[in-house]
């Protein structure tokens, strides 16, 4: 037989078992502690971006030139150091052609390479503007070797149905596919990177390129406008 007997009377509890209020003040108020001091460590370990000047210095190891403020054009067509000389984007690319200048005193630098991480950055509009500052001391040639999203033709207003990528192909040679650009007394020529190709470095294997060097020696600047490194 079950026989059961009452061993002691149950009483009525004077707080609640759960939740427990202060152990979990306790552990949120350490959790949020713990992520308020990681949080800015693990944002700094996982940044991929470059903030300033002097962590681009120490990032690359090379100095910095100038630096080009954000800003926007007067229109789609406009060359900003000649439409604007007193803006404050005019003064920042001045700078940037004086240093360039400065540090080419003991070695001239005949050819520039002009290139961004993505598209969008800017590249094309400090080639153009680089360019005409150049274009007012000297023999000046921008070339838009950019074959897979060629915009310097839009940004000057001049025909791209051949250009570059014609040259190299060995459709045409180098002078059917220049293109003289004059505004406010700077003159410059420039040469459209052509019909746009999926695959821009089987050109270069091609013997177009022995015309196109041969050609760029007439100039005191080449500037070339080079596709973004990682579009």
């Amino acid at each position: 037989s079950i026989s059961a007997r009452v061993t002691r009377t149950a009483g009525e509890p004077s707080s609640p078992v759960s939740p427990n209020l202060m152990r979990n003040l306790i552990l949120g108020g350490a959790l949020g502690l713990a992520l308020g001091i990681a949080t800015p460590y693990l944002r700094e370990l996982l940044r991929n971006q470059v903030m300033d000047r002097n962590e681009m210095i120490a990032t690359t190891e090379l100095p910095v030139l100038a630096s080009i403020p954000t800003f926007k054009t007067l229109s789609e067509t406009s060359i900003e150091v000649l439409d604007q000389p007193s803006s404050v984007a005019s003064a920042h690319y001045q700078a940037l052609m004086t240093s360039i200048e400065f540090a080419s005193i003991e070695q001239p630098i005949a050819k520039m390479v002009v290139t961004s991480v993505a598209p969008g950055d800017g590249k094309t509009t400090t080639s153009l503007n680089l360019s005409a500052l150049a274009a007012q001391h000297g023999n000046v040639l921008m070339v838009d070797a950019d074959m897979r999203r060629p915009n310097v033709h839009q940004r000057l207003g001049i025909p791209n149905d051949k250009g570059l990528a014609e040259v190299l192909a060995g459709e045409v040679d180098l002078s059917d596919v220049r293109h003289t650009v004059e505004r406010d007394g700077v003159r410059f020529d420039v040469i459209t990177a052509g019909s746009a190709w999926q695959d821009p470095a089987s050109l270069l294997r091609r013997e177009g390129w022995q015309s196109v060097i041969k050609d760029l020696f007439l100039y005191d600047l080449v500037i070339v406008d080079c596709p973004p490194v990682l579009a």
